[in-house]
């Protein structure tokens, strides 16, 4: 497996970043009555595809309304995402793994379905190495991964090929949106996910945490250049 780019995951990846997602899911669905919404548009959706979901069945009740219910939903989120990442760290020995990465040449990008203050918050008490973060006021809702628009556009900004990139992340959605979009895939379980969810997946490689990287380039397991 040559490579010359790997696009992480954030949360559960890179750092701890313990988001009550069920407290902010209460929060959101607690604005559908002020702007008469069906709770079951919820059902079967991860919360941003919700909301966008809400936002695309209020396009018309005009343009006012459903920007008033995006932005009130944003300000939970944020909210909840910002409480969390008071209290979050970057998982040991990622730092020296990405500096590691970074001096065999390698190009790397972060994507992330959180914010980009929350992220930023953490990474402001800690050195990370990377070229690229893509959060999802970057790319829009409705573009976020799994939608594979999300790593294509880190990746065109990164000025890779799928043939020579490695997707990481702790959640399967990370490795559908690699095989969506041609890419190699890695789950670690660093996150609340365990090997056999990545290999239904089809993950091409299992680790235990993105610190474990570079031993693999040092084994020539993996490979750094065009």
């Amino acid at each position: 497996m040559r490579l010359r780019t790997i696009i992480f995951d954030f949360d559960g990846t890179l750092a701890h970043l313990n988001i009550d997602f069920s407290e902010m899911r209460r929060r959101v669905l607690a604005l559908f009555p002020d702007y008469g919404l069906d709770p079951t548009l919820m059902e079967g959706r991860y919360l941003l595809e919700g909301i966008e979901a809400a936002r695309h069945v209020m396009r018309d009740q005009g343009e006012a309304e459903a920007s008033s219910f995006e932005a009130r939903a944003e300000e939970a989120m944020v909210s909840l995402e910002l409480e969390a990442a008071r209290e979050s760290f970057l998982l040991p020995g990622v730092p020296e793994a990405l500096l590691d990465l970074k001096a065999r040449g390698l190009r790397l990008g972060i994507i992330t379905r959180n914010s980009a203050l929350a992220v930023n918050s953490i990474l402001a008490r800690g050195e990370l190495a990377h070229d690229l973060l893509l959060s999802r006021e970057d790319v829009g809702r409705a573009r976020v991964k799994p939608n594979p628009d999300h790593l294509e556009k880190a990746l065109q900004r990164l000025e890779g090929i799928p043939q020579t990139c490695l997707m990481v992340g702790d959640h399967p959605l990370d490795i559908r949106v690699a095989k969506r979009l041609g890419t190699y895939s890695a789950g670690v379980l660093s996150g609340r996910h365990q090997a056999h969810d990545f290999e239904e997946e089809g993950a091409d490689l299992i680790l235990e945490g993105v610190k474990d990287l570079p031993a693999l380039f040092d084994r020539s397991l993996l490979r750094a250049g065009p």
